[in-house]
């Protein structure tokens, strides 16, 4: 259960992040100087959602009791939004 809904929370982030992927492609003329840095964050953020979701599948199998497996959930929360953090900072 707790698979599934890290998974409904990693599934927005990756939209979001393919979505400014695309956008930072396709409007390199909006950036002045740094044209290869917002397509760098938005991979960033990509790369990271799919390992967090390989990750969580992984994990949350092998755990054995239902402590471990919430305490595996609010991990893996807080670790999907470090990049969040990342990319407001900027």
């Amino acid at each position: 259960m707790c698979s599934v809904l890290l998974h409904l929370q990693i599934m927005p982030e990756f939209k979001s992040a393919f979505d400014m992927m695309r956008y930072a492609a396709n409007n390199q003329d909006q950036f002045q100087e740094q044209k290869f840095f917002p397509f760098l964050i938005s991979s960033m953020k990509i790369f990271a959602s799919i390992v967090c979701e390989f990750v969580n599948i992984y994990v949350m199998g092998t755990y054995k009791d239902s402590g471990t497996v919430i305490y595996g959930y609010i991990t893996f929360g807080i670790i999907i939004n470090i990049d969040n953090l990342i990319c407001l900072s900027v």
